[in-house]
């Protein structure tokens, strides 16, 4: 037969079994997560990889319903996370000259940019 090509992720295409382990790997995240994934030709049907493919699992997207609504039964609709900035030392002039320390309460929304524009 030809070459199969499979597509992964919209963007990457792999050509035959052979290459799909080092796409997966290296576009599912695996690191402290478990995860069961299955990859089929879509033109043959044919297995090209599986990792766990019949250990049972919650989907995330479950999980996250459960949590949000454990959080929203707990903190409310009206909850509001705060993120503080504190200073070592008083600002001389305008400028605090030591270190800054971010204080969250677990905000989930909070991102490296908005980190940033608080420290700026």
């Amino acid at each position: 037969g030809g070459e199969r090509v499979v597509a992964l992720d919209g963007h990457r295409r792999v050509a035959g079994p052979g290459q799909v382990q080092v796409a997966v790997h290296d576009t599912v995240p695996g690191r402290g997560a478990t995860s069961g994934l299955v990859v089929r030709s879509l033109t043959e049907g044919d297995v090209l990889y599986r990792r766990e493919p019949g250990t049972p699992l919650i989907p995330a997207s479950n999980a996250k319903l459960l949590t949000a609504a454990a959080a929203l039964d707990v903190l409310g609709t009206d909850h509001r996370f705060a993120t503080t900035v504190h200073a070592g030392a008083a600002p001389r002039d305008g400028v605090v000259h030591g270190d800054l320390y971010l204080a969250g309460t677990g905000d989930p929304t909070m991102t490296v940019e908005r980190y940033d524009a608080l420290a700026a």
